[in-house]
């Protein structure tokens, strides 16, 4: 069954053999005894590729000058890493079918000769794997490993607690304000608050809260914009603090007046809160998406479906 991604892994998998989930954009097979995972880190670069392979040998882990010697004269190779058990091949961006074909051929024999062997990723058990989809992440695991998360999974999902997690968002965000405060009085509008502010509230409503679901994002969203507003005011609070010689409260009451009588610019103050919320928006929204799109993730586990090479 054809599906989304098929304009992009149709040619790199009628080329290497390799089959293309029904759903998700990564693409399986094996190779010199080897089961292979190619997808992309990032889905909004699909062409951007790495391969890995679940290995062990008994030498331990690659060398550098083993990595140095397999990456010289491969151009479509940008990189080569081994962490645990996780080998991974980095692919150069928009490399070509019959390229992408050729270095998986030296990328699997390079193992072999090297003295590895396939082992599922999770239990280290030599053998066959088979690539998954498990909780948001591409894995080669054994059968065993496979029927133990999904048997994992099958139990009930831990329930939400909104108001827990209110309480987790509004902490998050403190970090937020404070970074708002104190890029501004260095003298900053930066994007980096706003990046803050969404990923700290959304993994404080997680964390207190058990999981993210749509009314936590928007209770995690209102937050986010009325701590925003406080921090800004703050900002502006601690600005009248120092000039005019009053207490912090002070200067927060007095925002308003200021403004009313001039003391504070309306064009800046305004200015100034707008480009706060623009940031805010640059690293709310894909901090929310992402926190959505795990969450619903969080329970998935299963094997990587295809319909053959060609799709």
């Amino acid at each position: 069954m054809a599906n989304r991604w098929q304009k992009y892994y149709s040619g790199y998998g009628e080329s290497a053999g390799l089959d293309i989930d029904a759903e998700y954009p990564v693409m399986f097979g094996s190779r010199n005894g080897f089961d292979l995972l190619v997808y992309p880190p990032k889905v909004s670069a699909p062409r951007a590729l790495v391969a890995t392979v679940s290995v062990q040998r008994a030498a331990g882990p690659l060398s550098a000058a083993e990595i140095k010697q397999f990456r010289h004269g491969r151009k479509a190779c940008n990189g080569l890493t081994h962490q645990g058990r996780l080998a991974t091949l980095s692919i150069r961006n928009g490399v070509k079918p019959e390229d992408l074909n050729t270095l998986l051929e030296d990328f699997t024999q390079f193992l072999q000769q090297a003295g590895f062997e396939n082992v599922c990723q999770t239990c280290g058990a030599a053998g066959a794997t088979e690539g998954c989809f498990a909780g948001g992440r591409y894995l080669h695991l054994c059968p065993n490993c496979l029927a133990g998360m999904q048997q994992q999974a099958a139990k009930p999902a831990k329930p939400e607690n909104p108001v827990a997690g209110a309480v987790g968002a509004l902490i998050g965000s403190l970090a937020g304000a404070v970074c708002i405060i104190l890029l501004s009085q260095l003298g900053y509008v930066a994007a980096l608050s706003g990046l803050v502010m969404g990923v700290c509230a959304i993994k404080g409503y997680e964390m207190l809260g058990g999981r993210l679901s749509g009314k936590g994002a928007a209770i995690s969203v209102v937050i986010m914009l009325i701590m925003t507003y406080v921090a800004d005011r703050l900002d502006w609070a601690i600005i009248a603090m120092r000039d005019l010689e009053v207490d912090l409260f002070t200067g927060f009451r007095i925002i308003p007046l200021l403004l009313e009588e001039q003391a504070i610019e309306g064009s800046v103050y305004w200015g100034n809160l707008v480009m706060l919320y623009l940031f805010l928006l640059l690293g709310m929204v894909p901090t929310v998406m992402a926190g959505l799109r795990s969450s619903r993730e969080a329970g998935v586990i299963r094997p990587l479906q295809g319909s053959g090479p060609q799709l």
